[in-house]
């Protein structure tokens, strides 16, 4: 607009002409309509796959922040899932991608869920059988 100021001799300068104009923010991207639509992709996928889709999905972590999980990093209490450090090319970074990065995430209602089934079939120390009852409380509590 002032640029045709200027072509049109209205003005003698564009006082504007150096001002960058701001990048326009993106939008949120919603890829699914309804969280059944990724209960249809998880129930297609390898059970440990699907967990982690669904964790995945549910957080909205990235990739590298899930893979770098520690059970330390969920607070079943407040129901977050603390994003502390990432694992990326093929090295464990106690920092994230950016200064951001570190961060408390409260998943989606369900997202435990296929985790405690996978890690109960799969895992039995004592501080994760600790940690799914520990859940199971939280969750019947919650329930009532």
């Amino acid at each position: 607009m002032l640029q045709a100021a200027v072509r049109w001799r209205w003005i003698d300068d564009n006082p504007a002409v150096h001002v960058k104009n701001p990048e326009p923010r993106a939008g949120e991207i919603h890829p699914f309509e309804a969280w059944e639509e990724l209960d249809a992709i998880v129930d297609e996928l390898e059970v440990v796959s699907g967990v982690l889709v669904t964790f995945l999905a549910g957080t909205g972590v990235r990739p590298e922040e899930s893979f770098g999980a520690e059970w330390r990093d969920v607070d079943l209490e407040r129901r977050m899932f603390m994003v502390r450090r990432a694992f990326a090319k093929a090295r464990l970074k106690e920092y994230g991608k950016t200064t951001g990065s570190r961060r408390a995430v409260p998943p989606r209602t369900g997202t435990w869920s296929p985790a405690r089934t996978c890690v109960s079939a799969s895992c039995s120390t004592r501080s994760t059988r600790r940690s799914l009852s520990r859940l199971d409380a939280l969750e019947a509590r919650d329930a009532a």
